[in-house]
């Protein structure tokens, strides 16, 4: 073999002595870890020693050459060269070097491994429960592992039933989330759970496991359960209003109709003068009709039992939920939902529901929780964002008097009622001002009283809620407007007892104490709880209208 010796650190490689032009086949021969060098993560510098009988020179792979330097890269004879190696504030790290021998492919090989920062993967929540119908899970995440290493993390499942269920390990670019595809859930196999091991391999070989549970309901309904229509459901309470617990095995198929965050859903529970429930909004979501003549509110009895997302079609399982009937306008909602609640869950698409067209007049309580578009409207008041109030009295600023806001809007009818927009919507004040023309505004058709904004709560027989910013197709210029100006105060004008319009001809007056300006809350955004202003706009604006 080739005559060329390694010592590390202080151990001494013994090999047997032969000429650097014998052809032999060259072994790398170790005593213990002789061939591995183990550095700390600081900058650091070591001298290798190496005894040989011929020209020798020192290489690095590419991915050693971004951390380790070599000094005295070749010799001939007995020698040493130096490593030089840079701080590492990352996970542990291996590089090699190689020592060949002149005008040869046969070389010894080092290996230096260097400590780091151990990876780190971990659940807040160890395990998640999931419904039969099977979804995208996605679960949150804490982890040090960049999201250019994600493709070195690997899934393995242990199974108590059932054949492989869950698949599709993804992570985001934030590295924050974790998701993974379950599949749906069979009748015959009742309730199961998996053990996700979720590894990372360092670049010593070293797993670092971490172990997530998945529990998946079985699955809702019976061999006998029955298909009955929204109608045949309505009918089961007979008075004008009261709730009915549901005994019968039967089922309903419809579309599901929801803000696809939640945010927007519906009104949150106002509990005292200072406190709601904010949670209220993603318990609720709404199905309609396949027909889409009819729509039941669902409300969960938890925002993690909520999975459904907009425009799925399920088949929902009643037994057992209870149905309650409110009457001026006429609307049902159903309570009690659990995850044994579904049978079946398709992914769907806007195309599949029923396309419904309205003026405001033509409006029924047959239409409350369903999706509707309402056609040839505007916004009166085209100033600020969705929600032009002061923010200092929301969630936002964590404070629990007020969480949304009525927008009115009207059409070319004359017909007016309110759009409801939630403080958490995400696009409620993005920078945006309020489109200025008239056009299409689509939504669901609820039922809310709202107290803050109006005494005794009444603010309409109908109001709408928005599911995405989408939904509201006006026109962006006030030349598409079915509406004209005829006078506008942006600003206050005085001539003696009366204030003149910015805008347009007209007069207000006053008779008592001097007008000033007082504080509009019409600021675009965006607001997260940190900007200072809460909204405020040092301006106020009067209009006055007519409909052409």
């Amino acid at each position: 073999m080739k005559n060329i010796f390694l010592y590390l650190s202080i151990v001494t490689l013994s090999l047997s002595c032969f000429s650097c032009d014998d052809d032999e086949e060259l072994e790398v021969v170790t005593i213990g870890d002789a061939s591995n060098i183990y550095i700390s993560s600081e900058a650091g510098r070591r001298e290798v020693p190496l005894t040989a009988t011929c020209a020798w020179t020192v290489e690095r792979d590419s991915l050693t050459r971004q951390w380790v330097n070599i000094e005295r890269k070749s010799g001939e004879g007995d020698g040493s060269f130096n490593l030089v190696w840079r701080a590492n504030e990352k996970f542990p790290r291996k590089g090699k070097v190689i020592v060949k021998l002149a005008n040869k492919v046969k070389a010894d090989t080092i290996y230096i491994y260097q400590y780091g920062v151990s990876p780190s993967i971990a659940f807040p929540d160890k395990e998640a429960r999931v419904s039969a119908v099977g979804k995208e899970l996605e679960v949150n995440l804490n982890t040090n592992i960049p999201a250019s290493d994600s493709t070195r993390i690997a899934m393995t499942v242990d199974y108590d039933k059932g054949e492989e269920w869950v698949s599709q390990l993804l992570f985001n670019k934030e590295m924050n989330k974790m998701q993974v595809k379950v599949a749906a859930n069979e009748p015959e196999v009742g309730e199961r759970n998996a053990t996700l091991h979720i590894t990372y391999v360092d670049d010593w070989g070293k797993a670092h496991t971490t172990d997530f549970n998945i529990g998946q309901m079985e699955m809702g309904g019976t061999k006998q359960t029955e298909t009955i229509s929204f109608a045949e459901v309505r009918k089961l309470v007979n008075d004008a209003t009261g709730s009915q617990k549901i005994e019968e095995d039967v089922a309903i198929e419809g579309i599901v109709v929801c803000d696809a965050t939640g945010a927007n859903n519906a009104a949150n529970t106002q509990l005292s003068k200072t406190d709601i429930d904010l949670s209220t909004t993603y318990r609720t979501t709404y199905v309609q009709s396949l027909d889409g003549k009819y729509g039941f509110a669902l409300v969960f009895d938890t925002k993690e039992l909520n999975e459904l997302v907009p425009f799925d079609k399920v088949k929902i399982w009643l037994k057992g939920l209870t149905l309650r009937k409110e009457d001026n306008p006429q609307r049902y909602t159903l309570t009690d939902m659990t995850f044994k609640s579904f049978i079946s869950k398709e992914e769907g698409d806007a195309t599949k529901l029923v396309k419904k067209e309205r003026t405001m007049s033509e409006l029924t309580d047959n239409d409350v929780y369903t999706f509707v578009t309402l056609k040839n409207c505007e916004f009166p008041i085209r100033k600020g964002p969705f929600t032009p109030f002061n923010e200092g009295y929301c969630p936002t600023y964590n404070q629990k008097r007020v969480d949304r806001y009525p927008l009115l809007m009207h059409d070319n009818q004359g017909q007016s009622m309110f759009l409801m927009t939630n403080i958490d919507c995400p696009y409620r004040r993005d920078g945006n001002i309020l489109p200025q023309g008239s056009g299409t505004i689509s939504g669901v058709i609820v039922h809310e009283e709202y107290t803050r904004f109006e005494n005794g709560g009444d603010i309409g027989h109908y109001q709408m809620r928005h599911l995405s910013r989408e939904d509201i197709k006006i026109d962006q210029s006030k030349n598409n407007s079915f509406s004209t100006i005829i006078a506008e105060w942006n600003a206050f004008k005085l001539s003696g007892t009366k204030v003149l319009p910015s805008e347009g001809n007209g007069e207000l007056w006053h008779t008592a104490v001097t007008p000033t300006a007082s504080t509009d809350y019409g600021y675009l955004g965006v607001i997260d709880g940190v900007t200072d202003g809460k909204g405020v706009l040092r301006q106020i604006w009067w209009y006055f209208f007519y409909c052409e």
